[in-house]
């Protein structure tokens, strides 16, 4: 038990409580996420069809605001949009019960997006204020296993309150969640701002540090398209996300002789392993090199898994469950590395005068390289089969390779800039 904290709690008093605030997080929204479907549709009374396009709905809202909302980070503090969006998207979820029909159901989700966007933003801003930069991966790190442990203890009370078939019960799911959020707003606004975290490892003017608001500044990130092709490539090799969740999945019932049972033992596979080797992977990440080494991995992994995947539609079954299986523990393996990756590109090729602006345009980037692939990779795997599988593979190795002249243009776009001082402004108050 130990050895298992140890790998979700960090030694260092701030890195484990960012731990134990994402674990309350997670088990609060992973509680209503259970059961949203059925909410949706039982009590609120809406089609699946119209469930479908206001879930679709909301995630374009939250595309829209992450650059404001960055740029707001930056003005305001990333630990104040954090903990107000905490806040804010309680009050969203207590909109559940009064949701009936679909304007008003878009109304909800609307806001519960818009306000978790914000609530993202000055999370990610506030990683890269407060922390130095030799810990800015490894706070990431411990923040995704937290995350992990708390996504799956909600989603077993939430299966329980579902399990008890009472609508009465259900409808008091949106109360708990919003509860515990403003828990976790509470507990952010108990945070230490950046000024306590230098980091002596990076030049002067790159350490966290508390600035007036007159303070030079950079250019605004999206001039800096090194780093939203970076970005978007990042994005794009997150996709191992849209195989994890959507296209095995598909491919395991449409395609193959696998029990549809094995489909919770995969996802068992994806969290355990999540929670055990997170952390120690991103403690291969130190700097861009590194980061950019574990992108080639985690697109190798990618790469294995679909060429495993591609010939289990004509094995027999006793082959076909431990082939599923080992390309779901690669789909993993390529999360570890990417996660770790990304979180290190964020740290290196920010301008460190405007973390939330970097941020919310790397938002913007990573949905525009992820959002068009489950369709597409849904296609190809389920209608071109093993020819779909290898275009995949051939999409993830395009991105892996397109990410290193992208990155290094980035670092240099930075190194341009700095003929300036450009302290950090009160990113993390």
């Amino acid at each position: 038990m130990r050895r298992l904290l140890n790998r979700v709690l960090s030694d260092d008093p701030l890195v484990r409580a960012t731990a134990i605030q994402s674990a309350i997080f997670a088990f609060g929204t992973g509680t209503f996420i259970t059961g949203e479907a059925v909410y949706s549709i039982k009590i609120i009374g809406l089609t699946v069809a119209e469930a479908g396009l206001g879930l679709t709905i909301g995630m374009a809202s939250q595309f829209l605001v992450s650059i404001p909302f960055g740029r707001l980070a930056d003005r305001i503090g990333a630990r104040t949009c954090w903990g107000i969006g905490n806040a804010l998207q309680a009050v969203a979820f207590l909109g559940w019960l009064f949701a009936h029909g679909f304007w008003p159901f878009i109304a909800v989700v609307v806001g519960r997006e818009v306000t978790a966007q914000l609530g993202q933003i000055g999370w990610s801003t506030y990683r890269l204020a407060a922390f130095p930069r030799e810990t800015r991966v490894l706070s990431g790190a411990y923040n995704r296993a937290a995350l992990n442990v708390g996504f799956t203890v909600g989603a077993l009370f939430g299966g329980i309150a579902l399990a008890t078939g009472s609508l009465t019960v259900i409808r008091f799911i949106p109360i708990l969640t919003a509860a515990i959020l403003l828990v976790s707003a509470a507990m952010i606004r108990r945070l230490p701002g950046a000024a306590t975290q230098p980091s002596n490892s990076q030049p002067a003017e790159a350490r966290p540090s508390v600035a007036a608001p007159s303070a030079p500044r950079g250019r605004p990130a999206i001039r800096n398209a090194g780093f939203v092709v970076t970005s978007f490539f990042d994005g794009l090799l997150s996709s191992h996300q849209t195989l994890l969740l959507t296209v095995i999945p598909l491919w395991l019932v449409a395609d193959t002789n696998a029990p549809r049972v094995l489909l919770a033992w995969l996802f068992a596979t994806n969290t355990i392993g999540a929670v055990l080797f997170q952390v120690p992977v991103s403690r291969t990440v130190k700097d861009l090199t590194t980061a950019m080494r574990a992108e080639a991995r985690a697109a190798a992994f990618m790469v294995a898994s679909c060429l495993i995947i591609l010939v289990t539609d004509h094995t027999v079954i006793w082959l076909t469950i431990p082939l599923i299986w080992l390309a779901h523990v690669t789909v993993t393996g390529s999360e570890l590395f990417e996660s770790s990756a990304s979180w290190s590109l964020q740290s290196e090729l920010s301008d460190q005068s405007r973390l939330g602006d970097y941020q919310g345009v790397a938002s913007v980037a990573n949905t525009l390289g992820i959002i068009w692939t489950p369709a597409l990779y849904t296609f190809l795997a389920t209608t071109l089969h093993a020819t779909g599988w290898l275009i995949i593979a051939a999409i993830v190795v395009t991105a892996a390779a397109g990410i290193r002249p992208s990155a290094r243009m980035a670092r240099q776009y930075l190194a341009e800039g700095r003929d300036a001082p450009k302290p950090v402004p009160a990113a993390a108050e």
